[in-house]
Order: structure tokens, then sequence, then C-alpha cells
């Protein structure tokens, strides 16, 4: 049940007041951006709160969504008031990467010093966004060598998490947003769903290679001489789909750790290795624009299951999905929540991608 929503002031992050939306839903994204929708009587205070750039939260959650878009109505003699939402790591689409750099040799570590730099606390002050800062993850998983090219912030972040099935989110606490690096956990042998459980209501699996890249060839001109490196998933004949990346990537870098840039010389051998270490993980991380879709669509029984979102699962974890009827049983990482409340009343339901 969902009594009210808190509406987040923009300028000063304290909660101004309380919505009570007749409809609503909110989604939760390990990987990607989830979105969310409130609607609701057009009352003075409902029509002062919710206009777009403040921030919405769920209460007794810290998960916080930010108001992109409003739409006004008059529906059977009853002004309305819908407002849209993003989940508030979206706000690193208002940024891109300025200049390029090395990044250090930690995926968590580089994705936190890219957030800091171009719209958290050690950013320029106009490009600083309101009480937004980083907290560290302590995640530990190694990057080979990575430049961080000019390209949209949140398009970049998002590729290189999904690289290392590692997610991310922002979070409302102590009237301040704070972005994480996530990493979900193996529940699959202690949770699972399936119809004979009784936990899983609806389900359908989706497979799909129509968008399919298993072979990217990466190509970056450099005066006038075309530098060409491939990153190959390994498949062969008819399961081969090549992709071509034109590569934004720069000769002239700032260094890990520096804070000068310096140019590469690409008739210098160790230069030239670096600049394709470069090229070939761009090719691995542009690939994720191109994967296989193999995703499974659930409807959760929250009455009669064991498990409770949050407290026994969370988004990003893997479970256990067994259908009875399609004979899959597969391990599967939860990639999206969406909470819901309407004219039926309250429900959760949950999106996986199977886990190779």
């Amino acid at each position: 049940m969902i009594p009210y929503v808190e509406i987040i002031k923009k300028d000063t992050l304290k909660i101004i007041s309380l919505v009570e939306p007749q409809e609503c839903w909110f989604e939760i994204n390990y990987n990607d951006v989830g979105e969310a929708e409130i609607y609701a009587v057009a009352s003075n205070v409902n029509m002062q709160s919710l206009i777009r750039g403040n921030y919405v939260k769920l209460p007794n959650k810290l998960y916080v969504w930010v108001i992109t878009s409003i739409n006004y109505t008059y529906v059977e003699g009853v002004p309305m008031i819908s407002a849209k939402c993003k989940e508030a790591k979206w706000l690193l689409y208002k940024r891109v990467i300025h200049d390029p750099l090395e990044l250090p040799n930690k995926v968590a570590l580089a994705v936190e010093q890219l957030v800091t730099n171009n719209l958290g606390t050690g950013s320029e002050t106009a490009r600083k966004i309101m009480g937004f800062n980083v907290a560290a993850s302590g995640i530990t998983t190694a990057l080979t060598d990575t430049q961080a090219a000019r390209a949209n912030l949140l398009d970049f972040v998002t590729n290189l998490l999904k690289t290392y099935n590692l997610g991310f989110t922002v979070i409302y606490q102590n009237e301040s947003l704070t972005f994480k690096v996530i990493q979900g956990q193996d529940l699959s042998q202690e949770i699972r769903f399936s119809q004979s459980l009784d936990n899983l209501l609806e389900s359908s699996y989706l497979l799909d290679d129509s968008n399919l890249g298993t072979n990217a060839l990466v190509v970056s001109t450099v005066d006038n001489v075309d530098y060409t490196q491939v990153y190959d998933k390994g498949a062969t004949g008819v399961d081969r789909s090549e992709i071509l990346i034109k590569s934004n990537l720069s000769t002239e870098y700032t260094p890990n750790g520096a804070t000068e840039p310096v140019k590469l010389d690409l008739t210098n051998p160790t230069d030239l290795a670096l600049y394709k270490s470069w090229l070939t993980q761009e090719g691995r991380t542009s690939l994720n624009d191109y994967v296989e879709k193999k995703t499974i669509n659930s409807t959760l029984d929250l009455t009669n299951s064991l498990y409770e979102f949050e407290n026994d699962y969370n988004v990003g974890d893997i479970v256990g999905i067994i259908d009875d009827y399609f004979k899959y049983d597969a391990k599967a990482r939860i990639i999206k929540i969406t909470i819901n409340q309407n004219a039926n009343g309250y429900g959760e339901e949950a999106e996986f991608k199977e886990v190779e």
C-alpha cells in the first residue's frame, strides 16, 4: 500500500509535501534508468509540489526519482495532474565527459571518479548538482586499460558497468543524494520462484537475437590514418554478427593520477599498444548495446511467497526461476522491480535476465 509519496524540493533537498496518488507506479532498475509516474488530483498543493526537477520518494524507502515532465488534464469535471519521473541516476544524463582521461584499474573506482568529477563534489561549480555525492562501494572488480572518451556520462557509465555485471543507484538520505555502484548477490539456491511453489503467478520468457552483436570492429582515424582493433566473442558462421564502431578515443588524454594531459605518439610501439588496448576495451563495452535479449518477466505472489523484496532479495540479486509449464530452470538476475498501485490494489512485478 502506498498511502502517499514524499516530494523533495530540488534546490534544498528538503521534503516539502506529501502527495496522495490516485494511481502510481515506480521502477527500480539495476543497470538502466527506471521510470515512474504519479497520477493525482491537481490541487494547489500538488501543483506546487509536482514540478519538473523536484524529487519523489516512497515512504520508508531510500529510492528516489526526479520529475521530468508534467501533464495537466480535466477528467469528468476533476482537474488531474500526471508527473512522469526517472530514477535519480538519470541525472548523469545531464552531463558529458569533457576531457578524455585514463581510468584507474578498478571498475567501481573509475566510475566513482567520473561521477564525482562531472556532477559531484569534485566538479566545477556550475556543473555540480545540489547535494549530490558519491559513496565508495568497495567493489574491487579489475578494469583493463580504458580511456573515458568524450561521451554522455550516463551512457558511458551504464555500458562500462554492464560489461562487468555491475549496477548503480542513487538514494536519498540525510537531505542528500548519494550515488553508489552496486553488485548483486547469488541467491539462486536460497530463493526460487515457480508455479509449484505458489509464488509465481505469471511468467513469460523472451529470446530475441535480432539486435545481437558478437564481433566489434573498432575504427579510429588519427591524422588520416585508420587504426583498427577487434573485440570478438568467438561466435562463427550464422551465429557471428559483426558491428562497426566509429571510435571517439583521443590520443590526447590525462593519465590516471596526473593533472596535465599528454599526447600519445602512435609511431611509438608502447603508445600504440596502449591506444589499441583502449580500442579493444571500447569494442567490448560497445557490444552491450547489441546483446541477445533473454528476459524472464514474472508476476510474483506476494501474499503466499516466503520472500520479501528488500528483506530477502534486492535488485541485482540472482535468484532461481522455475517454470513448470515451459520447462526451464534458470539462474536469473533481477534487473527491474516495478511497484504499482491502481484501482486493482497494490502489486510488485519483477523482470529478470538469465545469467549465462
